[in-house]
């Protein structure tokens, strides 16, 4: 797991007093503290700042929450990197006595950005960044309104969302709607919705097409539409990965704890509702798709021609391993988060359910190179897809690089990647 803002604080001095008291009560006669570099309009968090004017006492840094996170004995100059929350820090000079005598104010603020010898790689990052920012060529985010609250979305489907958001977390301040939306629009069996789109009270093409299973559903006083595709076994686990990510961006602990019954309730529909758990291998199960997309086979378009639509007991189902690699690291992140929410015996609940799932789908689906794509329930359906199935590598494979699935499996999948690489011909775009 990379580093987070947890992490990093937790590198810089920290005092051990907390908030320092004394902050907002420097007196006006107090003496101005010189800093260097030169005086610039923003400082930079782990920007090194040299203090002079104090050679006596104890120097104190408070961040713009109030937090202290140095305190030092005075020296000419004296040294400390800028860490803690961004605003106006204040570094003061306390005299033997404990009372201010010098100060200075300073402001911090950054912007994630790459500079290199060369600008190679601040290129690459600047186009990266303009690929986030204007793929919909109207701008960054879109917007969806819901109970009089107007919300944000980069893209308006969860699992788009999430991919793009983990890119996006970089450069955009607000991550929550997304999250907060598909939490609020919860179904009461913990099914996630999949998207919303703008609609007419009329019925229309998914009122016909989705209405068995009660995968649509009007708000808005009939202008907006839940949808969920019938197909779709992946989309409890977005919703986990977008709260986690967005908990690991924001930091914002008391946010993540008043959704984590919502992530509760999601698994727990995922684990019982037949559209989405195998009774036969006790994993999740989907109709027969290419990876993870939400479109079936053509002799299973059984239902009015749409690629969209499976039924239980009467569609063909089978294990994807991808949307259980998904549903293990989801309940391993969902088990971090009910540990930081307290929530100790529900913690160990959802992580022993991961080992559990990886151990069933290891027996099932790992073949000692890759994860074999699709296993069906019904040991008689073979589907003629033009391909031999157990010698596919499907896409799940490399996403699963960054579900915790063990560093054999990883160099395993990898090593099966730069095989595919050498075998194919010339011409091929890519392995």
């Amino acid at each position: 797991m990379g580093i987070d803002r947890r992490d990093l604080l937790k590198l810089l001095p920290v005092a051990v007093g907390g908030t320092f008291a004394h902050s907002a009560q420097v007196p006006a006669s107090a003496a101005q503290l010189r800093l260097e570099p030169a005086p610039q309009e923003l400082w930079k968090p782990l920007q090194e700042v040299e203090v002079h004017g104090g050679e006596a006492g104890t120097f104190v840094v408070v961040d713009a929450a109030g937090n202290e996170y140095i305190r030092a004995r005075a020296s000419q100059p004296f040294r400390f990197r800028i860490g803690g929350a961004l605003g106006t820090h204040t570094v003061t000079l306390l005299d033997s006595s404990g009372k201010p005598s010098a100060s200075a104010r300073f402001s911090v603020d950054c912007r994630t950005e790459i500079r290199d010898e060369g600008g190679e790689f601040q290129k690459l990052f600047t186009d990266l960044s303009w690929t986030l920012m204007a793929w919909n060529h109207d701008s960054p985010v879109n917007v969806v309104r819901y109970k009089d609250r107007i919300g944000q979305f980069f893209v308006i489907w969860l699992m788009d969302n999430t991919h793009t958001m983990k890119g996006m977390k970089y450069f955009w301040p607000d991550l929550k709607d997304a999250v907060d939306f598909f939490a609020e629009t919860q179904r009461e069996d913990g099914m996630i919705w999949e998207n919303c789109y703008p609609a007419t009270p009329e019925p229309n093409y998914f009122d016909w097409k989705f209405h068995r299973g009660n995968f649509v559903r009007r708000i808005e006083g009939g202008f907006r539409q839940l949808r969920r595709a019938p197909v779709e076994s992946h989309v409890e686990q977005f919703f986990l990965e977008a709260l986690y990510y967005t908990w690991k961006a924001t930091g914002d602990d008391e946010w993540m704890k008043n959704k984590l019954d919502v992530a509760i309730r999601a698994v727990r529909y995922v684990l019982k509702d037949p559209y989405r758990w195998s009774e036969k291998y006790q994993l999740v199960h989907r109709g027969f798709t290419i990876d993870m997309w939400d479109y079936v086979s053509d002799d299973q378009q059984q239902f009015g021609g749409s690629v969209f639509v499976v039924e239980p007991g009467k569609s063909q189902f089978g294990v994807f391993f991808g949307d259980n690699t998904h549903l293990i690291v989801g309940c391993r992140q969902l088990a971090e988060m009910l540990e930081r929410a307290g929530r100790a015996q529900e913690s160990r609940e959802f992580a022993k359910l991961a080992d559990t799932l990886a151990e069933r789908l290891d027996r099932l689906a790992w073949n000692g190179n890759f994860f074999t794509h699709w296993i069906p329930e019904n040991a008689d359906y073979h589907p003629d897809v033009g391909v031999d199935q157990s010698k596919q590598v499907s896409l799940s494979n490399a996403y699963s690089l960054n579900r915790d699935i063990g560093h054999e499996k990883c160099v395993a999948i990898i090593q099966t990647y730069q095989r595919i690489r050498r075998e194919m011909p010339p011409s091929s775009p890519g392995e």
